[in-house]
């Protein structure tokens, strides 16, 4: 099923938190409470953007990342689960897990 930000407009809270659509098909919400702001994909899990309030960024994004169905977010801090690194015994299977690449 091909969800889009509409479908989780429900679960926003006005000035806090918001669902948006990127160009690459992929959700994210972005949080905006007072002490600081924050983005993260639906995608993954992945955790894209953090920033204190009046301060710099606290991660890091590489500009190699896809943002698009099937392909892992390089950087920020992604869900890394069941697995960190290849696979033992499954050469085939994608680094840190297959949870990085799904909603």
């Amino acid at each position: 099923m091909n969800r889009t930000a509409a479908d989780f407009h429900r679960r926003e809270i006005p000035g806090i938190a918001a669902f948006t659509d990127t160009p690459g098909g992929l959700i994210h919400i972005e949080f905006t409470p007072a002490l600081c702001s924050a983005q993260v994909f639906l995608h993954g899990t992945h955790v894209a953007a953090f920033r204190p309030a009046g301060a710099q960024p606290v991660l890091f994004m590489s500009e190699r990342s896809h943002f698009e169905k099937g392909k892992a977010i390089r950087g920020g801090m992604p869900v890394i689960f069941p697995w960190f690194g290849p696979r033992a015994g499954h050469p085939d299977a994608p680094a840190h897990s297959f949870v990085r690449t799904m909603p």
